[in-house]
Parts: structure tokens; C-alpha cells; sequence
């Protein structure tokens, strides 16, 4: 995915951290922040945005055995833990399109059973690219969204029963051309495959989804041939941290 180089974390004022989990194969029996001995703050700080990521990147501290990145809401002026990491650069995933976010790091040292937090580093701001909102298909065709569920991605099924494959066609090409219409750009990243699903063969064709030139999801548009009879158009869409 093309990214973006965002000039150096703007600085704020430094603030106190809570406890921490630590990574799976560090696991001293208390985790400090001891006057004595304390590393510096990591300097450096850089950011690559993408359109639901961050991605940190700072210099290497020495002495340090791991780095923990935190999160800050400047609303309620409190730190949580993203992450505990042994490399220089983390990738804060999950965020919404355009939104500010604000993060420190502290470098970790491990001595004997305990490990020593350092110093903080001064809060920095940085935003993700912003992305247009995916169209709503009810817009385009009748659809029932609790036709498939999860969790995580956006699942639009047409419910309107059609009487071929080919106005099943017509029916999500429109609301492609919407997207398109928008300024998304789409890739086909499979040749048409099949599926047997409950009420019958599922055939369907995958698109790589991109707003300038930033991965922000795939589509998989197709139909399904029910076993009692007709067709029924299908499109999910899939956000860009729900599949590889």
C-alpha cells in the first residue's frame, strides 16, 4: 500500500502512563519507573499515515530491551498502552479516517526480575488520511444487511429476488460506478470464483479498493442462484484491516 511520509510529530507536554502488559517473551515480575537508571526518551519520532493506520518510527535507544507506545485522548487526558514492541516502529491499525491521534513512547530496560521504564516522550499529533464514506447500496438496490454478519465488515446483501444473473450484474455494477464516482479506484484481484452457500451456489468477483493510491478495502460482488428459484444479487465490502 503507497503511503505517505508525515513530517516529524508535532510535541506537547509529557504526562504520567499507567501499568503495562509486556511482550510474551519478556516477563520480569514488576514493571518500575525508578528514578535510578532510567533511559532517555526516544527522539526521532516520525509518522506514515494511511487512511485507518499509523505507523510510528523513532530512533534506536541504547540500552533498551523493548519500547511501549501509547495512546493518548486528549479529551479525557489519558494515556493507554497500544502496544509493547522490541523494534523501532509500530503500526497503530483499527483508526478512523482523518482522525488525530496522539502518541507517546518509552524506551524499557530489563535488570534482573524488574524491568525500568524511561523516560517519556513528549506527546506528538498526527492525523490519517481522510477517506470519503463508502455509499450507502441501499441507495442503488434493495438489500437486507442481516442477510450475513460479523463483527468487523460491512456485508451488503441484495434480498430482491431477479429473474437472471445478468440484472444481478446490473444491479452492483451500479453501485460500482458509485464508488468510482466518488473517487475510488477499483482493482480486480481475482478472477470470478464460487461458493456454496446455504440457499444455493454463490458466484462472485473481487475488487481491490483504493482512494488515491491507499488500500481502504475489497469488494466481492457477485449473485447467488437459490436453490428454490431466481437470483439474488450479492456485495460485501470489507474494510482494509479485515483481510490480508
Amino acid at each position: 500500500m503507497k503511503k505517505r511520509m508525515i513530517p516529524a510529530l508535532l510535541l506537547a507536554s509529557s504526562l504520567m502512563f499507567g501499568a503495562v502488559l509486556l511482550p510474551s517473551d519478556v516477563a520480569p515480575s514488576a514493571v518500575v519507573e525508578a528514578a535510578e537508571d532510567r533511559l532517555p526518551a526516544p527522539v526521532g519520532i516520525k509518522a506514515k499515515s494511511a487512511p485507518t493506520s499509523v505507523t510510528l518510527m523513532w530512533d534506536k535507544v541504547d540500552g533498551a530491551d523493548y519500547y511501549r507506545v501509547y495512546q493518548y485522548d486528549i479529551k479525557t487526558r489519558k494515556y493507554t498502552m497500544y502496544k509493547a514492541v522490541k523494534r523501532t516502529e509500530c503500526t497503530v491499525t483499527g483508526l478512523e479516517s482523518g482522525k488525530t491521534c496522539y502518541f507517546s513512547i518509552a524506551a524499557v530496560k530489563i535488570d534482573g526480575d524488574r524491568a525500568i521504564a524511561g523516560e517519556k516522550s513528549k506527546v506528538g499529533r498526527t492525523s490519517t488520511k481522510k477517506v470519503p464514506a463508502i455509499p450507502e447500496y441501499s441507495d442503488y438496490g434493495f438489500y437486507d444487511s442481516n442477510a450475513l454478519t460479523d463483527d468487523n465488515i460491512e456485508f451488503f446483501v441484495v434480498s430482491k429476488e431477479l429473474e437472471s444473473a445478468d440484472d444481478c450484474k446490473a444491479l452492483t455494477d451500479k453501485y460500482l460506478d458509485a464508488l468510482r464516482d466518488k473517487g475510488f479506484t477499483l482493482k480486480s484481484i481475482s478472477t470470478v470464483g464460487s461458493t456454496v452457500v446455504d440457499n444455493g451456489l454463490y458466484v462472485y468477483t473481487a475488487y481491490e479498493v483504493k482512494y488515491k493510491g491507499d488500500t481502504v478495502g475489497m469488494i466481492s460482488d457477485g449473485y447467488v442462484e437459490m436453490t428454490e428459484g431466481g437470483y439474488a444479487a450479492v456485495l460485501t465490502y470489507f474494510h482494509a484491516d479485515d483481510w490480508d
